[in-house]
């Protein structure tokens, strides 16, 4: 792996933050989300009245999450790296990166 394709990897990260931050913006969840006493009929008018929104920004917020995928994988490599004969850790970063971005996406 070069060293520019490693990069875009780490950065991808950073734009997974930005990505994610303005897809909860859009969809109305930050900077106030609703509030924890609502009743289930507050909830539902909360999304409701911003329908259109919502789901731009959370379908913005799934595909900013998608972007830590090639985070997990540049890090893994380097922990492979460092491992050596044994790379439980760097096997145990791949697992758990792949479970938590399959997780957020399904």
């Amino acid at each position: 792996m070069t060293r520019t394709v490693q990069l875009a990897c780490a950065w991808s990260g950073l734009v997974a933050l930005v990505v994610v931050l303005a897809g909860f913006t859009l969809a109305g969840v930050l900077p106030v989300p609703p509030r924890a006493d609502y009743s289930a009929a507050q909830t539902v008018a909360f999304y409701a009245d911003n329908l259109a929104g919502a789901r731009a920004g959370f379908m913005l917020a799934s595909f900013g999450l998608g972007l830590v995928a090639p985070l997990v994988g540049v890090i893994a490599v380097q922990m492979l790296r460092m491992e050596a004969r044994t790379p439980v850790l760097a096997f145990t970063q791949t697992v758990l990166g792949a479970v938590t971005v399959a997780g957020v996406e399904w």
